[in-house]
């Protein structure tokens, strides 16, 4: 595997064994990974320089990683040389290892993904921004946005559904629970020095990277945070039966590995646990796979009556002591 770049002239090139970009003033670096989709990536770009306002444009970097693809993107290349930094990767080696290169060459101290059919909404980048450079930018490690979805069929818009996460930032446990959830695209930011200690999204992932990368970060204790309002547009193409979307998530048992390769976590985070078994059940029911839809669910009961049995304890336990407590203050 090979890099081929190209920066910005007015950006200097340092490449050293950090594989850095020296671009002064940088806050957030944005991380694009494209594959045969110059025209969509278009739209991505434009949704992020048509909401750069000039006291903006230095504090954010733009980083456009090819992976593998056999379209050309001459003229996309031609068109943004001068504000977006291209990286070539060949052969091409998948969505996470694209991201993780684009992540090699950012400068900025956080790390804003964005998928190349998908765009920004107008006043996301302003609002993480202020949110960063405001004292809350010490308060979270990680955050993501509420989406609307767009499904095509044959080149048309068949359908809108908002994914919506409300404000829960008096609730920071139903914030981890949400974060289970979060796909890379959900505006997803990352501290950079975090994801680099994590050593980025795990290669060996082709689907769910971004579930796995998650678990990690709530391993490491990171801290979450949402906002509320929508942040990304995500324009899903070729859409089919659900059956068939679930199909490849069902198939590679790929949430049946997440869960043994972290099984210390899920043992400590048992809300996490059930929040993304019965995700997982989902996904096997709706793909016809309902011996391990099965399982799922049993494991969810056994999780529920297990903490039934502890509730029921417990109250024993403090039944108990207000017992002894009447029967002393009646002696």
């Amino acid at each position: 595997m090979h890099y081929k770049f190209i920066a910005p002239k007015c950006v200097k090139s340092s490449f050293n064994s950090s594989f850095k970009i020296s671009w002064p003033c940088t806050i957030i670096s944005i991380v694009i990974p494209t594959h045969n989709r110059p025209q969509a990536l278009d739209r991505s770009l434009a949704s992020i320089f048509n909401q750069l306002d000039d006291s903006m444009k230095c504090k954010f970097q733009i980083i456009v990683v090819n992976d593998g693809s056999h379209t050309s993107y001459e003229q996309q290349k031609d068109c943004f040389s001068k504000s977006v930094v291209f990286i070539d990767v060949h052969p091409g080696r998948g969505v996470s290892n694209a991201r993780n290169v684009g992540a090699k060459f950012a400068s900025g101290k956080w790390i804003l993904f964005l998928d190349d059919d998908d765009e920004f909404k107008y006043g996301y980048l302003k609002k993480v921004l202020t949110i960063v450079e405001s004292g809350d930018g010490n308060l979270f490690d990680f955050l993501w946005s509420s989406v609307q979805e767009n499904s095509y069929s044959d080149g048309r818009c068949i359908g809108r559904k908002l994914i919506k996460y409300h404000d829960l930032d008096y609730n920071r446990d139903r914030i981890k629970e949400k974060s289970i959830s979060v796909g890379a695209s959900y505006g997803f930011m990352v501290r950079r020095s975090i994801f680099e200690n994590l050593d980025g999204f795990d290669t060996s992932f082709s689907i769910a990277e971004d579930t796995e990368f998650i678990v990690r970060l709530l391993t490491l204790k990171a801290r979450p945070k949402l906002i509320s309002t929508v942040g990304v547009i995500k324009h899903q193409h070729n859409q089919g039966r659900l059956s068939e979307n679930f199909m490849k998530y069902s198939s590679s048992l790929v949430y049946e590995k997440i869960f043994l390769l972290h099984s210390d976590f899920f043992r400590r985070e048992p809300q996490l646990y059930a929040s993304l078994l019965y995700w997982s059940a989902k996904v096997h029911f709706e793909s016809g796979n309902f011996l391990f839809g099965d399982a799922c669910v049993r494991c969810l009961l056994k999780l529920i009556f297990v903490r039934f049995i502890k509730v029921c304890i417990l109250m024993k336990s403090l039944i108990q002591i207000r017992s002894r407590q009447f029967n002393k203050d009646h002696d």
